[in-house]
């Protein structure tokens, strides 16, 4: 495994806490208790680990003062609110920045509308401007530099004061700065990004589900919540679940609060392999290189780190084994997908899950290989399923598992 990632990537345990981590500025996380006479917050972030005294942490506390400053982040807002002659942020990728120079129409990425005036001007990084901003649409601008009207389109960002008691913890997704102190660490900026809570309309009378899964536990997500209805509160990680070291980085985060009585999981169905089986591929010659994204040995090591963790929380189990992999192809960027390498990852973990006896697996492989629902499906090289059948079929497997998982 890559020695870099695993010093920042790793499973929180609760029970190795000896390294002295710290929260770097730009970090996320979710804030989980907040004492407002104290002025400290207590945060889930993405694990630290450190892989010479394998020791790991996910919950940081951090205190704020007088002049922290909390502001709410809306994403998508309408341009048209804004005054015009406000100086904005605007990002720009290098051909955007190069008309953006010539004085031409450009796009950008993103306009960052801040509560802290701005002054104008090019960001030393090359990728950044800083520009008095005229709307003319929803989407659509002008800006003005050394007296001149260029055109412009992109999505607006605004930031709003807030009060720190407005946040809604182990809901609201935090993005935190801070000050090194001693000891400490002082909040100086805290980013609000202000969401539903997706747990609201639980019934309390019911158990609760979580799934952390790639993208085919959101194919599934929507046939197996309607096959627990009455039956489990079912809920999946608000994300793609990704790689093995994605799972270390972000389970504690995942699973939020889950000693509190009002946020436990009674079952936690876990799943990983079709984003670590990724294998470099050449978009020119589609030809497979030797590195796994994860290799399988590695893997294993992931899945064991993780189940260990969980298996200390009282949860019941779930694992899934990764579905097949139909066909060569290619996946994003300069990654491919193997016909049949997730067989491999499938194999590597079998040794793991005999450890641990309590987990219930499903194995979607098999579902997915015996059933002819699936006959279309392994035609193409799309890992992904399809509404309808296809969806139903894994759903009714996944939510027995559960069910089972429950009841041992």
């Amino acid at each position: 495994m890559n020695k870099q990632l695993l010093t920042s990537l790793c499973l929180a345990s609760t029970f190795a806490f000896g390294a002295n981590f710290k929260m770097k500025n730009g970090d996320t996380g979710l804030a989980y208790k907040i004492d407002m006479d104290a002025k400290e917050m207590t945060v889930l972030a993405s694990t630290a680990y450190d892989p010479k005294t394998d020791e790991s942490q996910s919950s940081f506390n951090l205190k704020w003062t007088d002049k922290t400053l909390f502001q709410r982040k809306v994403e998508g807002i309408d341009m048209t609110t804004i005054a015009p002659g406000r100086v904005a942020l605007f990002y720009l990728d290098a051909p955007n920045h190069k008309l953006a120079e010539e004085g031409k129409p450009f796009k950008c990425a993103r306009i960052e509308f801040h509560i802290q005036p701005q002054k104008p001007g090019w960001s030393p990084t090359g990728i950044g401007l800083r520009a008095p901003f005229f709307p003319t649409g929803k989407n659509t601008f002008e800006i003005e530099i050394d007296g001149k009207r260029i055109k412009g389109s992109g999505t607006g960002i605004e930031f709003f004061p807030m009060d720190v008691a407005d946040i809604k913890p182990r809901i609201d997704a935090l993005r935190l700065w801070v000050n090194n102190v001693g000891d400490d660490q002082i909040l100086t900026l805290v980013e609000v990004t202000q969401k539903e809570d997706e747990r609201k309309d639980d019934d309390l009378s019911l158990p609760s589900v979580l799934v952390v899964g790639d993208s085919i536990s959101m194919n599934y997500n929507n046939a197996a919540k309607a096959l627990m209805k009455g039956k489990f509160n079912y809920h999946r990680i608000p994300a793609n679940g990704g790689p093995s070291t994605r799972g270390l980085a972000c389970l504690a985060m995942w699973l939020g609060d889950y000693a509190n009585p009002a946020s436990k999981w009674d079952v936690v169905v876990l799943n990983h392999g079709l984003h670590d089986l990724l294998q470099d591929y050449n978009l020119e010659t589609k030809a497979f290189g030797n590195t796994h994204r994860i290799e399988p040995a590695d893997y294993a090591a992931n899945i064991r780190r993780e189940l260990t963790f969980l298996s200390k929380t009282g949860m019941k189990l779930v694992w899934v084994m990764t579905t097949p992999v139909p066909n060569d192809g290619h996946a994003y960027g300069n990654w491919g997908r193997h016909k049949d390498e997730e067989l491999k990852y499938n194999e590597a973990v079998k040794p793991v899950l005999a450890e641990f006896p309590q987990v219930v697996v499903c194995d979607l492989n098999a579902v997915v290989r015996n059933s002819p629902v699936f006959d279309e499906w392994r035609k193409g090289n799309n890992v992904h399923f399809k509404p309808g059948p296809e969806q139903d079929t894994l759903a009714k497997a996944v939510t027995d598992a559960i069910i089972e998982a429950y009841k041992k």
